[in-house]
Protein backbone atom coordinates (compact mmCIF):
# COMPACT_ATOMS: atom_id res chain seq x y z
CA UNK A 1 0.00 0.00 0.00
CA UNK A 2 1.28 3.48 -0.86
CA UNK A 3 0.57 6.53 1.31
CA UNK A 4 1.29 10.01 -0.02
CA UNK A 5 1.06 13.60 1.14
CA UNK A 6 1.57 16.22 -1.51
CA UNK A 7 -0.24 19.28 -0.23
CA UNK A 8 1.15 21.06 2.81
CA UNK A 9 -1.26 24.01 2.52
CA UNK A 10 -3.37 22.93 5.50
CA UNK A 11 -0.69 20.89 7.26
CA UNK A 12 0.77 22.17 10.52
CA UNK A 13 3.67 20.04 11.72
CA UNK A 14 3.52 21.60 15.19
CA UNK A 15 -0.10 20.51 15.59
CA UNK A 16 0.94 16.84 15.36
CA UNK A 17 4.08 16.89 17.52
CA UNK A 18 2.27 15.24 20.42
CA UNK A 19 1.79 12.13 18.24
CA UNK A 20 5.55 11.70 17.78
CA UNK A 21 7.83 9.74 20.10
CA UNK A 22 10.51 11.67 21.97
CA UNK A 23 13.35 10.74 19.60
CA UNK A 24 11.35 11.94 16.59
CA UNK A 25 10.49 15.22 18.36
CA UNK A 26 14.19 15.71 19.08
CA UNK A 27 14.97 15.23 15.39
CA UNK A 28 12.20 17.69 14.53
CA UNK A 29 13.64 20.34 16.87
CA UNK A 30 17.09 20.06 15.27
CA UNK A 31 15.76 20.71 11.77
CA UNK A 32 16.04 24.28 10.49
CA UNK A 33 13.84 24.43 7.39
CA UNK A 34 10.06 24.48 7.68
CA UNK A 35 9.65 21.90 4.89
CA UNK A 36 12.13 19.53 6.53
CA UNK A 37 10.11 19.78 9.75
CA UNK A 38 6.89 19.11 7.84
CA UNK A 39 8.46 16.10 6.12
CA UNK A 40 9.72 14.76 9.45
CA UNK A 41 6.24 14.81 10.96
CA UNK A 42 4.31 13.79 7.84
CA UNK A 43 6.57 10.82 7.10
CA UNK A 44 6.19 9.52 10.65
CA UNK A 45 2.40 9.90 10.61
CA UNK A 46 2.08 8.17 7.23
CA UNK A 47 4.43 5.42 8.38
CA UNK A 48 2.40 4.92 11.56
CA UNK A 49 -0.82 4.75 9.47
CA UNK A 50 0.74 2.21 7.11
CA UNK A 51 1.77 -0.01 10.00
CA UNK A 52 -1.63 0.34 11.67
CA UNK A 53 -3.23 -0.93 8.45
CA UNK A 54 -1.12 -4.08 8.95
CA UNK A 55 -2.25 -4.33 12.58
CA UNK A 56 1.03 -3.03 14.01
CA UNK A 57 0.59 -0.43 16.75
CA UNK A 58 3.84 -0.72 18.71
CA UNK A 59 7.05 -0.79 16.72
CA UNK A 60 10.73 -0.10 16.88
CA UNK A 61 12.81 0.74 13.83
CA UNK A 62 16.43 -0.33 13.55
CA UNK A 63 18.97 0.25 10.81
CA UNK A 64 20.70 -2.62 8.99
CA UNK A 65 24.41 -2.50 8.18
CA UNK A 66 23.52 -1.38 4.65
CA UNK A 67 21.63 1.62 6.06
CA UNK A 68 18.14 0.29 5.31
CA UNK A 69 15.64 0.63 8.15
CA UNK A 70 13.56 -2.35 9.28
CA UNK A 71 11.05 -3.22 11.99
CA UNK A 72 12.87 -4.83 14.89
CA UNK A 73 9.98 -6.97 16.15
CA UNK A 74 8.22 -7.64 12.86
CA UNK A 75 10.31 -9.11 10.06
CA UNK A 76 7.21 -9.74 7.90
CA UNK A 77 6.46 -6.12 7.02
CA UNK A 78 8.72 -4.17 4.68
CA UNK A 79 8.61 -0.44 4.12
CA UNK A 80 10.32 2.47 2.46
CA UNK A 81 9.96 6.24 2.82
CA UNK A 82 10.85 8.99 0.36
CA UNK A 83 10.40 12.74 0.56
CA UNK A 84 11.09 15.89 -1.42
CA UNK A 85 10.07 19.52 -1.09
CA UNK A 86 6.81 18.53 -2.79
CA UNK A 87 5.70 15.73 -0.51
CA UNK A 88 6.22 12.47 1.31
CA UNK A 89 5.54 8.90 0.19
CA UNK A 90 5.49 5.75 2.33
CA UNK A 91 5.08 2.24 1.01
CA UNK A 92 4.55 -0.89 3.11
CA UNK A 93 3.94 -4.50 2.17
CA UNK A 94 4.56 -8.10 3.18
CA UNK A 95 7.21 -8.30 0.44
CA UNK A 96 10.32 -6.14 0.02
CA UNK A 97 9.33 -2.75 -1.42
CA UNK A 98 10.87 0.55 -2.39
CA UNK A 99 9.67 3.97 -3.42
CA UNK A 100 11.33 7.12 -4.68
CA UNK A 101 9.68 10.44 -5.38
CA UNK A 102 11.30 13.39 -7.11
CA UNK A 103 10.44 17.01 -7.70
CA UNK A 104 9.85 17.81 -11.35
CA UNK A 105 11.56 21.02 -12.34
CA UNK A 106 11.04 22.96 -15.52
CA UNK A 107 14.09 23.10 -17.75
CA UNK A 108 15.70 26.52 -17.79
CA UNK A 109 18.11 26.95 -20.71
CA UNK A 110 19.82 29.74 -18.78
CA UNK A 111 20.96 27.39 -16.03
CA UNK A 112 24.60 26.61 -16.38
Amino acid sequence: MIYFLENYDDFSAEKFLSFLPADRREKFEKLKKKRDKENCVASYLLFKKALADFGVEDFEVEIKENGKPFLKNNKNIFFNISHTDSGVAVVADEKPVGIDIQDILRYDGNMG
